[in-house]
């Protein structure tokens, strides 16, 4: 393990780093990728459940693909031949030195069969390590609007409502309004409340609507209102001139079909 330490920081010293620029244009891909999914839900090419798994993936990459802050690797080369000879003797030193304090050649084996297997592990971590990542920045940064845009789809995927509510909330405040953006916070606020749409969520589906009168999720959602308030006949109307638009057997369709099935056996009792 010390030699192993040793040639860790000699590799490094030996070689003359370049600059990776294949990482930044991979982030600009996906950056430009979210873009893409909000244009495809809001024409109705995908689904919303599609749309928050392509954004959480997407957000992921982008994290992943953020290269860490490092120094330059321009030093001379006898200064990094003093480091190197440095590092060699003082590792192997300082190793043994700590190890004799804190080491513990008595500490009993630990089988593999007994180790929680790694997945379990990265995948109960992993999301909280994205959000974290993404709150941190977030702290210091409140206008970057980028990170809230990323970390908002995360949230509903995750079934934090409330942080959705927040995050899509401070979209709207600091980007040009969309029907997309109107949208999005107004399922926050629907699922917030357990599948309730509320008046704000109303109002908010209207102001996505007047922006773009074929806005498939404001639609729904506001059918999907006129039902919740008792007002059957104009909710059945809703609902039958969406599904007229939705492509034959898809998801959407299927749900709009049974939120018409069960009115009419209401309007049949």
């Amino acid at each position: 393990m010390v030699g192993g330490a040793v040639m860790a920081v000699l590799w490094p010293l030996s070689r003359v780093r370049m600059v990776p620029v294949a990482g930044q244009l991979d982030v600009d891909f996906y950056r430009q990728r979210l873009a893409e999914i909000d244009e495809d839900l809001a024409r109705g090419l995908i689904r919303d459940s599609e749309a928050e798994a392509a954004r959480t993936e997407a957000a992921r990459r982008i994290l992943a693909l953020r290269p860490e802050p490092t120094a330059g690797s321009d030093q001379p080369v006898s200064h990094r031949g003093q480091a190197a000879l440095l590092a060699l003797i003082a590792i192997p030193l300082v190793s043994l030195g700590l190890y004799g304090i804190w080491g513990n050649p008595d500490q009993p084996d630990m089988p593999f069969a007994d180790r929680a297997p790694v997945s379990e592990v990265s995948n109960a971590s992993g999301m909280a390590g994205v959000i974290s990542k993404i709150e941190t920045h977030l702290a210091t940064h409140p206008d970057d609007m980028q990170g809230w845009e990323l970390i908002a789809p995360i949230y509903m995927a995750t079934g934090q409502f409330d942080e959705a509510v927040k995050a899509y909330s401070a979209l709207l405040r600091g980007t040009p309004p969309s029907a997309t953006r109107f949208e999005a916070l107004g399922e926050a606020l629907v699922a917030q409340a357990d599948g309730v749409v509320t008046a704000e969520a109303v109002a908010l589906f209207a102001k996505a609507l007047a922006l773009d009168g074929n806005a498939r999720s404001a639609r729904f959602y506001s059918a999907l209102a006129l039902e919740q308030d008792g007002r059957t006949e104009a909710a059945v109307q809703a609902f039958r001139a969406l599904l007229a638009e939705l492509e034959a057997g898809s998801e959407a369709a299927q749900t709009v079909q049974q939120r018409l099935d069960g009115l009419e056996k209401g309007r049949v009792r």
